[in-house]
Order: structure tokens, then sequence, then C-alpha cells
């Protein structure tokens, strides 16, 4: 039985769990298929389907592979006594199979979190897996010194996207943000057919997840000769960012954190241009489990990974966001982005879009 298997048990206040939220079946088992598990001191079933059967065998050996002739649910019954307590995952379980699951006589116990919990601490092999993903984005980002006035948004991201799939198990973490000129002053701002010309921003934020395991950067550049406004917000962004990470050590909250930023950032007449969070954990999902918000109750602990992300938004005007990725350790914290692509302005420093001719951008083999 595996530490993680462990942990959730220990964390039980029932006889058994049926895991069915599909993060955290690969968490447990190591399995990234279609199925659900089924684990008490004396099981660890993972259910799947002839689709996957042969796969499941390769991918969760510790676990005994149970084939669904119909639904992963239906199954259940045959791996718990009535009358035993059973708890499910209250926020990924469909209402049938709910339904399902309380028409086999257990005494079912609803939790919420509990697996989500234990992953916000990585071991040493899941650090080493989100670095390996922060050297893909290190390596695609090569491709920004190519961009040339005239591509689109679409087009950007789509190239950057292209570059992240290249790499072997690797995923695109999730939809490419490329915005453009005053399209920057929206944080989720979707890519359009808007192209690109000299005296505009670029706002890019790309993630990708390498064996199911993530890291996400968010840079902005401008095009042509800087303005005095965009080098005051970027360097106000920066500031905040580099503040609060020299700040993030354990036992430190979340919400101390996000107000080191929030308030540094207010400084300036701009606490009203940045609305979101600060940061958002990192691990097997892109968000994954606490976070660096103004209400957040995290507790910071050696092993956690959070992204810190400071903007200042401008209706109108565009945004300026900068991302970096932060795993707290026993010391303090270390940024594991910060060899990816930032410029100080403020010592005008060379800019990152340069005149080339390249349109399409492949990655180096």
């Amino acid at each position: 039985m595996n530490k993680r298997v462990n942990k959730v048990l220990e964390s039980l206040e029932a006889d058994a769990i049926v895991i069915t939220h599909e993060d955290n079946v690969f968490y447990l088992s190591g399995f990234d298929g279609e199925g659900c598990l089924f684990i008490s001191p004396g099981k660890q079933v993972l259910i799947t389907d002839s689709r996957y059967t042969v796969q499941a065998k390769r991918e969760a050996p510790e676990f005994e592979i149970y084939e669904a002739k119909i639904s992963y649910i239906e199954c259940i019954k045959d791996l718990a006594q009535e009358g035993e307590k059973v708890a499910f995952e209250a926020g990924t379980i469909s209402f049938s199979d709910y339904e399902n699951l309380n028409s086999f006589g257990f005494d079912l116990i609803k939790t919420k979190g509990l697996v989500e919990k234990i992953r916000e601490i990585k071991d040493s092999e899941e650090i080493d897996l989100i670095c390996t993903a922060t050297d893909i984005l290190k390596e695609c980002a090569e491709m920004f010194e190519t961009i040339q006035p005239g591509i689109t948004e679409c087009e950007l991201a789509n190239l950057i996207e292209f570059n992240m799939k290249s790499y072997p198990f690797a995923k695109v973490g999730f939809d490419t943000i490329v915005a453009f000129g005053d399209n920057s002053a929206c944080p989720h701002h979707k890519p359009t057919d808007r192209k690109l010309e000299d005296g505009m921003m670029v706002k890019i934020d790309y993630g990708v997840a390498y064996k199911h395991y993530n890291a996400d950067v968010t840079r902005t550049v401008f095009v042509g000769e800087m303005t005095d406004k965009f080098k005051e917000i970027y360097d106000i962004v920066k500031d905040a960012k580099a503040l609060a990470i020299s700040e993030i050590k354990p036992g430190k909250t979340g919400k101390e954190i996000d107000k080191i930023a929030r308030d540094y950032i207010s400084k300036f007449g701009y606490g009203d241009c940045f609305g979101h969070g600060l940061g958002h954990g990192i691990g097997v999902t892109v968000h994954d489990g606490g976070s660096l918000s103004p209400r957040s109750e995290t507790i910071l602990q050696p092993g956690y990974v959070t992204s810190v992300e400071p903007g200042i938004y401008i209706e109108g005007w565009g945004g300026v966001r900068l991302e970096d990725d932060v795993l707290v350790t026993k010391q303090g914290a270390l940024n594991l982005t910060q060899n990816i692509r930032q410029y100080d302005f403020s010592n005008k420093k060379e800019l990152l879009l340069k005149e080339k001719k390249e349109r399409y951008f492949f990655r180096k083999h």
C-alpha cells in the first residue's frame, strides 16, 4: 500500500472510500484513464472497463483491477458489506451514481477535499516533475523573441501550444491566454483575430502539464518603444511580485502573502485595478488546492507549490500580469520559473521582442 493511500486511510472516518475524481484517481494509483477506486484497509481496487484494463495493469500495479461490465459504481456493491460506512467524494459524483450507491445499503459518509488536501504538499518526485514542466515553458519562451507585428492573438496562442505539445508526455495545461493592446485589461482574455502592431503590449499566460504535473507562467512585454506608463505599471507589478516571494516562508498564511503584494500596488494608487487573488496552488491540476488571496487561510508548508501573479488591469489601456511558480522550502521560497525570460525595463535592458523574419516556430531538438 503506497504512502498516499495510507494518508487517505489515516484521515478517513469510514470503513472505505470511493474515489471518483479523475485527478485523485491518478494521484493515488498512477492510472490515467477512466475509472474509480475503492480503498479500505484490506482492499485497493481500481474499477475500469475493457478499454483500459491493460493500461490499468501497467500504470497501477499495486491495485487489484476490477473490470466493470455495466457501470463503475455498480461494482462497489461487490466490494463492501451492507451497513459499512463508505465515504464518497461529494464534489465529483453524479446524482444518479449517488442514488445507486445509496441503494446498496451502505452508511454513506460525505467527504469534500480529503485527497485534495493531501495533494497540497508535494514530495521530491512531484517537485521534479513540476520542474521539468517549467523547463518546457522556458524552452517555449525562446520563440517569444521572434514575434512580429502582423501575427494574430489566435496564431500566437496556437504556436505556443504547438511547441508545448511537441514534448513527449506534455499536454497544454489550459487554454493559452494571448492578449494584445487593451485586450490585456481582461485577466482571462480569449485570443481573437486581432493583429499585433507596434506600440502594443502583449500579455501571454501559458501552462503545460508534464506527466500530469503543471507549471504556469505569465509574461507581459511591449512591442516597439515603451511608453512611460507601461514602464511604471510593469515595475510596480514586478516589484510587488518580488516582495511577495521574498516573504513566503513556512507558517505564513495565503492572505498574509496576498496582502503584501496588494498593499504595495495600492500604495501607488492601483489597488482597485488588482481584483483577483495573488496566486493558487499548483500540482496535479493547474489550480491544485489552497491559494494566496485576501481570504485564504492556507498555511504555507515546505513542499507547497504556488503561483505568484500580481496584476494591474486598466480598462481602455491594458493590463500587466507577471507570474512565477514558487516552491515553499524550510528556509523560505524557491522561484522555479525565474529563469523564464523577464526583463527589467527600469534598467533599460534589451527588449524581449526583436525584429526577425521567422513566422513559424518549432522547438529545438
